[in-house]
């Protein structure tokens, strides 16, 4: 039986390749090429860290929109719009992270459809705005 021998170099290739599987959203397509996308991914409507989430975001309505990017949360089942317009149907995100069980995430799909960043609390505009320069 032959070995392989893999290196460092080799296992980061392979990780990162995983890495591309794993974020990516479906759903999501007439945004592709036009729109960054905000997802936010609740268990309810009515969680505090959503309401927290929306005030944070409408501190700067004008700042995401000059990024061209729109935001919504979702929950397994429903789409709710926050900045503009929101599919009809809740996309399939994988981030490699879904179903922690913390009933928050705010994922940030870019505008060739792959996730960018995720986090698992309200994100703060400077973090989001961080990672959207990081799209261009």
């Amino acid at each position: 039986m032959r070995r392989v021998a893999l290196t460092v170099g080799g296992m980061l290739a392979v990780a990162a390749g995983y890495a591309a599987l794993a974020a990516s959203a479906t759903g999501l397509e007439a945004y592709r090429w036009s729109k960054r996308v905000l997802v936010l991914q609740v268990q309810r409507f009515d969680q505090v860290s959503l309401s927290q989430q929306k005030h944070i975001l409408r501190a700067d309505e004008a700042g995401i929109k000059s990024r061209d990017m729109v935001v919504f949360a979702v929950t397994r089942d429903a789409v709710s719009g926050i900045i503009g317009k929101a599919p009809s149907r809740p996309p399939n995100l994988r981030t490699g992270s879904a179903g922690t069980g913390r009933g928050f995430e705010a994922v940030l799909v870019g505008k060739d459809g792959t996730v960018k960043a995720h986090w698992e609390r309200p994100v703060s505009l400077e973090a989001l705005f961080a990672a959207a320069n990081k799209d261009r």
